[in-house]
């Protein structure tokens, strides 16, 4: 996970242990780039992290990238891309 997608945002759910709760722990307190929480929490963070990069005008060629550690993904491309003007390609979900 890390040598493939280690410039994602990391994320995983308080029910799922393991492997992505250890990931996207170090993601949160090394570079702020990850969360553990409910379904909720997480689609706030996806959302967050949206916003700000809408904020910056999302500079050419970048690309958001989500690890979803959660059975739950369906809600969050919905819920990114009800807040962001840019097209699909824009982000990758990965569950």
């Amino acid at each position: 996970m890390t040598k493939h997608y280690g410039d994602a945002y990391q994320t995983a759910h308080f029910e799922v242990p393991g492997e992505m709760f250890a990931l996207a722990m170090a993601a949160k307190r090394e570079r702020n780039m990850g969360v553990v929480g409910s379904t909720k929490n997480i689609l706030d963070f996806v959302v967050e992290k949206t916003e700000a990069a809408i904020a910056r005008n999302l500079p050419s060629g970048e690309r958001l990238s989500f690890v979803l550690g959660t059975g739950t993904c369906c809600a969050f491309p919905k819920s990114s891309h009800s807040v962001c003007p840019y097209n699909a390609d824009t982000f990758l979900f990965l569950s």
